[in-house]
């Protein structure tokens, strides 16, 4: 069931859009999750990754924020990139305000 906290974190659907169309192409190996969190004029892109982000990693994830922003209509103050390493489990990770991308990962009891 969804909260209304839910619902007043959510970002405006075209921001929505205009974040997934931006990863296009630019997801790595060695990212598990994209996360966003917005607000009117702010944007963070948080990659989550199993390692130390690579070249390719920081080169991917700076295309999307180019993307996103060359499709957004309003004018953004900050836009953020930041990359955590963790290999711990999902739902333990801070999920800003959307979720646009999470691997799908097994995990077993021990």
């Amino acid at each position: 069931m969804m909260t209304s906290d839910f619902f007043s974190r959510r970002p405006p659907n075209d921001v929505i859009v205009n974040a997934i169309l931006s990863l296009n192409g630019e997801i790595t190996s060695n990212m598990r999750a994209v996360f966003i969190g917005y607000s009117t004029r702010n944007m963070k892109f948080h990659f989550v990754v199993y390692k130390e982000p690579s070249k390719d990693d920081e080169e991917s994830a700076e295309i999307i924020a180019v993307n996103f922003f060359s499709g957004h209509f309003e004018k953004l103050e900050t836009l953020e990139i930041k990359f955590i390493i963790s290999v711990g489990l999902f739902k333990d990770l801070d999920h800003l305000d959307f979720v646009l991308f999470h691997r799908k990962e097994y995990y077993t009891k021990e």
